[in-house]
């Protein structure tokens, strides 16, 4: 039964001191002020008089950005000095309720309010000496945050009915929130994606279907033609607005092809038709696996494969170019993912890792992460902060470009594998992690990566890829489990 109400005993306040992927310390003794976050307010209402001129109508208005987040936090004076008292640098601030157990376990919340680069201003000093009362002397501290306030609730997975009988690699949501204009519906985010996967099996003349979705998950069906030939598996998703009403998804061959090279294909109608590309002139390339495509903007596209070949789109994926022809490396390359228009990761077989700091126009291997096994997966965060998940199940980060890498310990990391790592932001992220059996859990950190949470997940036969929508909500897909595909919707609500 979900908590109807926290109270301020049901709370426990924490600090990372030295930024996202480090250690919080928990804040015994310590009261916390309310949090004030203003939102956007109107500044200006643009308005005209009326054609009988007997009022004004409204055509516009101008909104002013939010302000700081601001608090503050009181504790005593001890002999020690406290965590509060020895800031100089930005810090993290996490304010729990929970419901039972101990305070300063960091992983013991329900909900959670996370304000980030936070500054203390202001300090004030109280009861320090008094010539007749023995009063508690106590310190307050005044915080300003960088807004928005981050709020993080305990999600549950739930599996989602549907009828496609094929194992699924891949699910990508497309859209944002969109208010009500004249221009359409208000829109909640992630209400339209596409799930795909592997041919079926056992059926030599079908061919794999998209699967598509414009009501939030309730409901998948196929779209109306498929992309690829008979037999052939799709293995790398993406989707993006091209206009105001027209989203376009792409989708790459995930087998292999001795009589063609690689190939994408894109729809701006929601699958009712498909444009069939080659990329690259290379026969038999094909995408390795869910994290081998990946679009930065409308324009901004890159795919990885076998052979170490790195191809790039600026069209959105209409043509398309070679960035490395297996120069940085020969090894098949499984994921790549960009930071910005500059800055670009990928990585594959044999614990390959590759950068490129010009947008892919040259690429460098960097130094191996040490797993010596494939990449599953990669996630920059910019240039020099990045994470990988192996096909042994291991977790690493560099935060030096790649030069070293540390091994991040969280449950389950002896074995298996690790992969589709996605993080919302510096704090807040996402990952699967796949037993040898397999079975697929999903795992969230609101730290930075340092405390990686492990979710009661639906059975399934192993998981494969995550579209992450925010910070509480996030979907799965997988391989057949009973008698169909593998859908996981985790949420608070």
């Amino acid at each position: 039964m979900a908590r109807e109400a926290f109270s301020t005993k049901d709370g426990a306040a924490w600090i990372q001191t030295g930024g996202p992927n480090t250690i919080p310390y928990y804040l015994g003794c310590t009261d916390v002020d309310s949090i004030d976050e203003s939102g956007g307010l109107i500044d200006t209402l643009y308005r005209c008089f009326t054609t009988d001129g007997t009022g004004w109508r409204t055509v516009g208005a101008s909104i002013s950005p939010p302000d700081p987040v601001k608090t503050a936090l009181t504790t005593y004076i001890g002999e020690v000095a406290s965590y509060l008292e020895t800031i100089s640098c930005p810090v993290t601030l996490f304010f729990h309720s929970r419901d039972a157990g101990k305070a300063d376990l960091f992983t013991n919340y329900k909900r959670t309010y996370v304000l980030n680069n936070c500054l203390v201003g202001d300090k004030s000093y109280e009861n320090v000496v008094m010539k007749e009362t023995d009063d508690l002397g106590s310190q307050k501290f005044s915080i300003s945050a960088f807004p928005p306030v981050h709020k993080i609730y305990q999600v549950t997975p739930v599996r989602q009915s549907i009828s496609s009988t094929i194992s699924l690699n891949n699910i990508q949501f497309c859209n944002s929130v969109r208010c009500a204009t004249d221009s359409g519906a208000a829109q909640a985010i992630c209400t339209t994606g596409y799930a795909t996967g592997n041919a079926p099996t056992g059926s030599p003349s079908t061919t794999t279907d998209v699967l598509y979705t414009s009501d939030a998950g309730s409901t998948w069906t196929a779209t109306a033609t498929d992309p690829f030939a008979v037999t052939e598996d799709i293995r790398g998703i993406t989707c993006f607005p091209i206009s105001s009403t027209v989203t376009r998804v792409i989708v790459s061959r995930g087998t292999t092809d001795a009589g063609n090279p690689a190939e994408v294909a894109y729809s701006d109608d929601t699958g009712t038709t498909w444009n069939l590309v080659n990329v690259g002139s290379t026969n038999a390339q094909y995408t390795q696996n869910s994290e081998g495509l990946f679009s930065l903007d409308q324009y901004t596209v890159w795919m990885v494969t076998n052979g170490g070949y790195i191809y790039f789109s600026s069209d959105g994926g209409v043509t398309w170019s070679t960035q490395s022809a297996g120069v940085a490396t020969t090894n098949a390359l499984h994921c790549v993912h960009a930071a910005s228009n500059r800055v670009v990761w990928a990585a594959g077989a044999s614990d390959t890792i590759l950068r490129s700091l010009d947008g892919g126009t040259t690429w460098a291997t960097v130094t191996a992460s040490g797993a010596g096994s494939t990449i599953n997966s990669i996630f920059a965060l910019d240039a020099q902060r990045a994470w990988v998940g192996t096909a042994n199940g291991r977790l690493y980060y560099t935060l030096d470009g790649g030069t070293t890498w540390t091994r991040r310990r969280y449950t389950d990391d002896t074995a298996g594998s690790t992969h589709a790592i996605k993080f919302v932001n510096s704090l807040i992220g996402w990952m699967i992690h796949d037993t040898a059996s397999p079975v697929g859990s999903i795992f969230r950190t609101i730290d930075g990566g340092y405390t990686w949470e492990k979710y009661t997940t639906p059975t399934n036969a192993g998981l494969n890829d995550i579209s992450v929508c925010n910070n509480n909500l996030v979907w799965a897909c997988g391989n057949v489990s009973g008698t169909t595909g593998v859908v996981i919707k985790a949420t608070n609500i």
